[in-house]
């Protein structure tokens, strides 16, 4: 779940990297190459295969830092995205507490702002951008996005939720947990149910608009079936007790 004033890192494409343009193709697979395709495109980096394949190969390349091979400009590439936000967080966050009325959450945009420290606001968009680059050098990663609700209202909301979802089970509904997506500026509830009208009375019990609750069910209730407990013994292949019998108890 994501807290108040609390950073996300956004990820959800492929960029070109600078480096190692034309990769000679490589067909055997490296190590670990679902994770390389994942963190590459939650950090905005070239994600295609054959580049993957060409940086695992290449003897400059080094995972001791992110996990998966990476070259030395990706690398200082990270690093300096990393330096950015560290250098502006303290004064970025001090500036969206005290406009709390029109903040909608901040986070790192790695996948299209290259790390820029992204702040979302429900109005007065130009003000506060103005006002946040006078505080920073001229060269910060910022960006700025117009967003619907506020960070105080979603938080509200997460936690009334929290604090009153036991109704659902009467509706064949498993609450499984709340939080505020920043991203997309709403409230995401999951739950484990196969009742089709799950989402909707969830919106009617809260009186919110879609926009603000996503609801994401598993389909199926599986986290409805009571628990139990088996009891038995363990024996061979005979059926006799294996030299000592073992005896126990295993609870589901």
């Amino acid at each position: 779940m994501v807290a108040a004033l609390s950073l996300v890192a956004a990820g959800c494409g492929s960029a070109r990297s600078p480096a190692v343009t034309d990769p000679v193709v490589i067909e055997t697979p490296s190590p670990n190459e679902d994770d390389a395709v994942r963190i590459r495109t939650e950090f905005g980096l070239r994600a295609d295969i054959p580049f993957i394949r060409a940086v695992a190969a290449d003897p400059r390349s080094s995972s001791l830092v992110y996990s998966v091979p990476l070259l030395p400009d990706e690398i200082a590439e990270l690093n300096a995205r990393a330096a950015n936000a560290d250098a502006i967080r303290e004064v970025v966050i001090a500036y969206t507490a005290a406009h709390s009325e029109e903040f909608g959450g901040i986070y790192l945009d790695q996948e299209h702002g290259r790390g820029a420290l992204t702040t979302l606001w429900t109005g007065h968009l130009d003000e506060h951008e103005a006002a946040i680059r006078a505080l920073v050098h001229p060269d910060a990663r910022i960006a700025f996005r117009l967003v619907e609700y506020t960070d105080v209202e979603l938080h509200a909301l997460q936690d009334r939720i929290a604090a009153d979802w036991e109704w659902m089970r009467a509706f064949e509904i498993a609450p499984m947990g709340v939080g505020v997506d920043v991203l997309k500026n709403l409230v995401e509830v999951d739950v484990s149910s196969a009742n089709p009208d799950a989402a909707r009375l969830i919106l009617e019990h809260y009186d919110v608009v879609p926009g603000m609750v996503q609801v994401i069910s598993d389909g199926t209730g599986a986290a409805l079936i009571p628990g139990g407990t088996i009891r038995g013994r363990v024996v061979d292949w005979l059926g006799q007790p294996p030299g000592e019998q073992l005896a126990g108890e295993l609870s589901l």
